[in-house]
């Protein structure tokens, strides 16, 4: 899947290295990948005529979770973790390339990150006394209040609004638990569990299990991601998307075609 800030870095550093580091081609090298990039999100994205055929009777509309209803709080988590006392047990972890690539690789198998921790804290025996914290220090995350303000005003419309988030269970309770208010306004949610396996989106058992567990009655979906990937993927199940890069943005492109 692209993914251009790989692409853009590795085509500028060969060019560079090359060429010299304030060299045209080197330069271009750098800045492609960015339009090859908004090119193929635009390809992705629904296009106008579906999107002006979106009503509240005939479409549900699905939300990711991380990134666009919420932001993590990435200051406080790493300020939570450097002056816990498992500072040192993470530290060495991080210069352990056997961890690193059980991390990537469970990364790269769409596990979600949920299972992720618990399975490294089971492996590395003396992160076990940390799970609770990488647990806590995961769901230190800011609602997106003017993403919350759109649901809120989809659901006033009489939307259809589900959740497709790759949060876990364990996560998923603790945050329903600080802001019931925001979780009551899906009519559905669809997490990582046991039952799919912990597999996260962009993997097609997880839009397949959505759309089994989840039918739409011949109802159009939308899917509001904030990773390309996903949205891409969600496709082959006719699923279209829209992705999200800010609330502001998604109001605008929500308000033009009529359905806020």
């Amino acid at each position: 899947m692209f993914r251009p800030i790989p692409i853009a870095f590795s085509a500028w550093a060969i060019s560079a290295s090359q060429l010299g580091v304030t060299h045209p081609i080197a330069i271009a090298a750098f800045v492609m990948p960015w339009f090859l990039y908004e090119a193929y999100v635009a390809m992705i994205t629904a296009d106008d005529r579906t999107l002006d055929a979106v009503e509240p009777a005939n479409t549900i509309i699905i939300f990711d979770l991380h990134g666009v209803l919420f932001k993590a709080n990435v200051f406080d988590m790493i300020k939570v973790v450097a002056f816990s006392p498992c500072a040192w047990r993470v530290f060495i972890s991080l210069i352990n390339p056997l961890f690193l690539y059980d991390i990537i690789k469970m990364y790269y198998h769409n596990y979600i990150t949920e299972y992720i921790m618990i399975t490294i804290c089971k492996k590395y025996t003396y992160l076990q006394p940390c799970l609770s914290l990488f647990l806590r220090v995961y769901n230190l995350q800011i609602p997106n209040w003017q993403a919350i303000e759109i649901v809120q005003d989809l659901k006033a419309r009489g939307y259809t609004l589900h959740l497709l988030s790759n949060i876990g269970e364990n996560l998923y309770a603790d945050l329903e638990s600080q802001y019931p208010n925001i979780f009551q306004l899906f009519d559905a949610t669809c997490i990582g569990s046991k039952e799919n396996r912990y597999i996260g989106k962009p993997d097609p058992l997880v839009f397949y299990n959505y759309i089994v567990n989840y039918p739409g009655r011949d109802k159009m979906r939308l899917l509001i991601d904030d990773r390309a990937r996903n949205i891409a993927f969600a496709r082959a199940f006719n699923i279209a998307g829209i992705h999200f890069k800010s609330a502001s943005g998604l109001r605008k492109w929500l308000t033009r075609h009529g359905i806020l």
